[in-house]
């Protein structure tokens, strides 16, 4: 079930190791009744703009390096270590955006991806790949794209989830590069139908910054 990784250094693998630990403490957030974890600080949101996607009314927010616009009825949540999760009400349908210093891309974006949804499997019950294009293109760059299902106690009932991670590293080759982790679930029985109306507008509107 899991990618063997190429060889790295320490400095390299103690970060990708705290990504892999971001995604595993946004993962056991996503299990509490609120969806929203209590240690989190919630961001305002700010200008809201309109637009025809099918998610209705959006909103745009500026990140650490990036903006995207999301649901003006989701809740936002900042943490440290530059995590960025949106969720509707129940929690149950949420984009996670985690942007890590990676100079020169050291940590390339396909071992980017593995760790990050094998971090967040270690939380999914009967764990299996899902098969999705290897690749997908976010405001002109390609970026690495995995996905798993599995089932995750959700407001307190046992839920079959879909997650899917995409990762890119930006800009390439550079002192700057920094690595941008996606992770974004929601239950196997709309998730088609939640990636249609909210995921994928999310993903068009997302820009570097």
């Amino acid at each position: 079930m899991f990618k063997r990784l190429p060889y790295i250094s320490n400095g390299t693998l103690l970060t990708l190791s705290s990504l892999m630990l971001v995604v595993l403490l946004v993962a056991c957030g996503s299990s509490s009744t609120s969806g929203t974890p209590s240690t989190s600080t919630p961001t305002p949101a700010v200008t809201p703009t309109s637009t025809t996607a099918t998610a209705g009314a959006m909103t745009a927010y500026q990140g650490n390096s990036f903006t995207i616009s999301y649901p003006q009825n989701w809740q936002i949540t900042k943490q440290a270590n530059n995590i960025f999760i949106f969720a509707d009400s129940s929690g149950a349908i949420k984009m996670t955006i985690t942007v890590a210093a990676d100079p020169n891309g050291t940590i390339s974006a396909d071992s980017v991806a593995s760790a990050a949804l094998q971090a967040a499997q270690v939380l999914l019950k009967n764990s299996k790949t899902v098969s999705v294009p290897s690749t997908t293109t976010i405001d002109g760059e390609t970026w690495n794209q995995v996905s798993a299902s599995g089932t995750q106690r959700l407001n307190n009932q046992d839920t079959d989830i879909q997650v899917v991670v995409i990762a890119t590293v930006h800009p390439a080759n550079s002192l700057l590069s920094k690595s941008f982790t996606i992770l974004y679930q929601a239950p196997v029985a709309t998730f088609s139908q939640d990636n249609t109306t909210y995921f994928q507008p999310m993903l068009q509107s997302f820009k570097f910054a």
